[in-house]
């Protein structure tokens, strides 16, 4: 079968395989763990967590004091204890059968298992082990995030929920990095390691990840106080990274001429879109020979598309052991293409930039407000396409799709929001021990600076650390980096949507100023509620640092005006701040010297 990744077969008549539709619009290449939702003893239990590699079925005792078990009682146990990470012991205090339900009508089957009761803080209410597994026959597959099962005449499957994997693993790390002993043993690991030779380092230093804490006074109602306080994950919809789409064969005599266009279309408009894509299918470079090469009375430089200019032919000679060789169209790695493409892209699209298009370099994407405005967009986008001999490459292209990446950045009709992918790598992202380590965590960050508000101020540890081990390889973790660094973790766990500005609308900035560093909010009120467009963040220079508290603010809104400079044009911009600021402004020598 095509697309079959996995095929076994544990009953004589039904195999269970998963195939590519097992995806299901997810992308494969995620890292969540597979945590499902079930029916258990009447009680709808989630964030249960499948785990083949635990020995034991496990329910946590807070777990099971919320749920409502009738006649059903915990036995004591007398059996060993169990072991977690690291040769921990945790104490069993008890053993209960719990009946339990699995799959969705029709395709179910019940079973009554055991589970060990534990006291242990956890992010998980339930983890379903081996046995489990086992008397099911069930087959997990963590990249579908799914289980199958065989069911009389037929197979059964519990289906993971990617969103509550990412909040408890999300929960589990703050727990972990926040707990007092834990913070105690990786302080004094830090210290003892900061002495020893740089490959000692990497070598002997265990994990801090662990899955699971011990807390013999642990309660429900510590453990709720406790994760509200680090973690408040708000329930709501994420646009995905790339929407779903399907693909549509343009030409009927030729199937290597397709499309990938927006699943679950309206039918009039997939008709519509359909006919627009079929009218120009010219604008695609199917094959090599279908890119002649731009107008050379746009530009004449850059990527394959483009000619060279005769003169500089020779400049891109190089040398192979059969001939020398020079480039006819403009290559990669140039000092100037990429400058010139982007010229070439402004000329092109001049009457669409910033009204129905945006653009970078070569990632472009076409928007609307509404359907019937859609279709006349792509029209003009691909008038100026023909117009040009531009082409466009169709495996990189999706039409009629409510959301998708540009930029790196997840984009729809609600917003912007912060790429996932980044936010994933520095919250998994372990404590720098190196200089190196330090500057890698600081560019993740400012990846995202735009969604994360005063982030000059919360990274100034990292910066002081910087300074502070010069030309040393390894530094020494502090208090205050450890801070900041669970600060900005615990904020990107649900970071803000930036909305977009209406023409015209008058903005708010909020601006502030700190002894080091300065920032600024814009935000557009709608329906008496105020909503992010952009964050900014400043650090300040040494001699900055000596400016009078006023002055600070007043470069925090020169900083903020050329920053957004296509903001503050054409609209009106409330300065929301509790200083004088029309005072020094108008005072001609400190105007003079902020502007300068």
């Amino acid at each position: 079968m095509d697309g079959d990744v996995m095929m076994i077969q544990p009953i004589e008549d039904e195999p269970i395989y998963f195939s590519n539709a097992d995806y299901e619009g997810m992308d494969p290449e995620h890292n969540q763990a597979l945590v499902v939702t079930l029916d258990i003893a009447e009680n709808e239990v989630q964030r249960i967590l499948v785990d083949n590699g635990s020995s034991a079925n496990i329910v946590f005792e807070h777990t099971l004091n919320r749920m409502k078990l009738g006649h059903l009682r915990m036995d004591s146990c007398l059996e060993d204890p169990l072991y977690g990470f690291g040769n921990n012991m945790i104490p069993i205090h008890g053993v209960i059968y719990l009946p339990m339900v699995f799959g969705t009508a029709p395709r179910q089957v019940s079973h009554v298992m055991k589970f060990y009761v534990i006291s242990a803080a956890s992010s998980y209410n339930m983890i379903l082990g081996r046995p489990t597994i086992t008397k099911l026959w069930a087959i997990p597959s963590t990249i579908h995030l799914k289980l199958k099962f065989p069911i009389p005449g037929g197979i059964g499957e519990l289906k993971g929920d990617r969103s509550i994997s990412g909040r408890c693993y999300g929960q589990a790390l703050v727990m972990a990095e926040t707990d007092p002993e834990n913070r105690k043993k990786a302080m004094a690991l830090t210290k003892g390691q900061s002495r020893k030779k740089h490959h000692e380092h990497f070598s002997k230093r265990p994990r801090l990840d662990v899955n699971m804490i011990e807390d013999s006074g642990y309660s429900v109602t510590n453990a709720d106080a406790r994760i509200q306080k680090f973690v408040e994950i708000k329930e709501k919809t994420k646009v995905e990274p790339a929407t779903q789409t399907v693909e549509i064969e343009l030409d009927p005599g030729n199937p290597t001429r397709k499309l990938k266009i927006g699943k679950g279309l309206e039918t009039s408009f997939q008709k519509e879109l359909f006919l627009l894509l079929r009218e120009y299918m010219d604008v695609f470079a199917w094959a090599p020979e279908d890119m002649p090469g731009i107008d050379q009375s746009v530009v004449m430089h850059r990527f394959n598309q483009v000619h060279m200019n005769h003169e500089d032919i020779a400049k891109t000679a190089f040398i192979t052991h059969r001939a020398v060789y020079a480039f006819i169209m403009m290559p990669f790695g140039l000092i100037n293409a990429g400058t010139t493409y982007q010229k070439m892209m402004n000329t092109i699209f001049k009457s669409q930039l910033r009204r129905n298009m945006e653009s970078y370099v070569d990632d472009m994407i076409s928007k609307s407000l509404t359907i019937p405005d859609h279709i006349k967009d792509l029209k003009e986008y691909f008038d100026n396409l023909r117009r040009y001999n531009m082409k466009l490459n169709p495996e990189k292209c999706a039409f009629g799709v409510p959301s998708g990446k540009f930029l790196g950045f997840p984009v729809s009709e609600r917003g912007i929001e912060a790429n996932p992918e980044k936010i994933i790598a520095i919250i998994e992202m372990k404590i720098p021990h190196t200089q190196k380590d330090i500057r890698k965590l600081a560019g993740c960050l400012a990846a995202l600076r735009r969604f994360i508000s005063k982030l000059a101020e919360r990274c100034l540890p990292f910066f002081e650390l910087l300074k502070g081990a010069r030309n040393r390889k390894l530094v020494d973790w502090t208090p205050e980096c450890h801070t900041a660094f669970n600060e900005i973790k615990r904020h990107l766990m649900n970071p803000p949507m930036l909305i977009k500005a209406k023409p015209d609308e008058p903005l708010s900035l909020y601006i502030a100023a700190g002894p080091k560093a300065i920032s600024s909010a814009l935000v557009r009120e709608e329906g008496g509620m105020q909503s992010p467009i952009y964050y900014i963040s400043q650090v300040l220079k040494d001699a900055e640092t000596r400016y009078p508290n006023l002055e600070k603010f007043a470069l925090a809104l020169v900083h903020s005006s050329r920053k957004l400079r296509q903001y503050f044009q054409g609209r009106e911009i409330r300065v929301i701040t509790d200083q004088k600021l029309r005072k020094i402004i108008h005072k001609p020598d400190a105007s003079e010297r902020l502007v300068n």
